[in-house]
């Protein structure tokens, strides 16, 4: 059971964890006991997977291990990541509209909604790193991109940020009483977003979308920021919506062949390049050996992992190895615009 959406309404809805985390085996021939098939129950099996949104770290062991474990465990491997991309999948959908055209120079108007269908807040798990946005681009008759939106750059793993509020995260911090202005501190002294697990106190951001279904707009631990991001499905009901509606302005410059094609991405990432290096320089800020690391509890060597440089360095080094976390596209749609009367 989701434990953001109350539970009359998973029972109205007829939606479980089950349903999405387990889903059922398409086999027909699928049995839950293959050393007694005549007394086996057959069909109406869920597949013992229990994908999660992670399917970045299933690469990264494959990476470290693999070889080491044999192909069988590779496939393991790769296994778990697709479970994880297809169920990441199923977890939202992307319309997308354009207001007719008339010519260029002009201003293309697009709405896009992305409705989540999964049980929880999305996306979910903690957010040390993990995010979700809308990416769009435009281009003309001819292929060529006049126009983009949040622009990922998967050479360096940086997201060109240029629509905030498309951009699903929680953002923790730590709270400063003594500021001018009391506040919920995200970044460091030179603006670097700071992932301070321990430490975290305080919610400054979380503009993730809500289940449907969800009544949480009145809890202070559960309530999206900002306030009134998510209206009521209905005035009075407590119910908020589980779509968020975003509008652009997109200018076409002047002869831009038409029609201009929009295309609306909503992408899935669990490791950003700020938080991993954020793991990287506190190791070497706070100087953190890098050599014969010991355990805090009894101060022995530590048993596995690197020898020659910090954790913090061995996860970007990974983080790196293994493509930065590559985003997985969880819908795209695109759409042509048509002459104005």
């Amino acid at each position: 059971m989701a434990l953001d959406e109350p539970r009359g309404d998973l029972a109205r809805f007829g939606e479980t964890c089950q349903s999405c985390h387990m889903p059922q085996a398409p086999e027909p021939q699928a049995r839950a006991c293959q050393q007694n098939p005549q007394g086996s129950r057959a069909g109406n099996l869920g597949i013992h997977e229990f994908a999660g949104a992670n399917a970045w770290m299933p690469g990264v062991l494959s990476n470290l291990y693999g070889s080491a474990l044999g192909p069988n465990r590779q496939q393991a491997f790769a296994q778990a990541a697709s479970a994880a991309t297809a169920m990441l999948q199923r977890s939202a959908s992307v319309q997308l509209t354009l207001s007719p055209l008339a010519a260029a120079p002009g201003t293309l108007q697009a709405s896009v909604r992305v409705t989540n269908l999964a049980g929880h807040k999305l996306p979910s798990g903690y957010s040390e790193g993990r995010r979700m946005w809308l990416e769009l681009e435009a281009r003309g008759a001819g292929g060529q991109v006049f126009w983009r939106s949040n622009a990922y750059d998967a050479t360096t793993g940086a997201l060109a940020i240029d629509r905030d509020d498309a951009v699903y995260e929680v953002k923790q911090g730590i709270w400063n009483a003594a500021a001018p202005v009391p506040s919920c501190e995200t970044e460091d002294a030179q603006g670097r977003p700071m992932f301070h697990f321990a430490r975290n106190d305080c919610i400054a951001k979380d503009n993730r979308i809500p289940p449907r279904g969800f009544r949480g707009g009145a809890d202070l631990e559960l309530r999206p920021l900002p306030i009134g991001r998510y209206p009521e499905t209905a005035p009075g009901s407590g119910v908020l919506a589980h779509w968020d509606d975003r509008a652009y302005a997109i200018p076409v410059p002047a002869g831009t062949p038409l029609p201009v094609t929009v295309q609306a991405r909503l992408r899935h990432q669990v490791a950003t390049r700020e938080y991993l290096e954020f793991l990287r320089n506190q190791a070497v800020e706070r100087a953190i050996p890098s050599e014969n690391l010991m355990c805090a509890d009894d101060r022995a060597p530590l048993a596995t992992g690197p020898r020659t440089q910090t954790r913090g360095q061995f996860a970007y080094d990974q983080w790196v190895a293994s493509g930065r976390s590559p985003p997985v596209t969880l819908a795209d749609v695109q759409r042509s615009s048509t002459p104005a009367r």
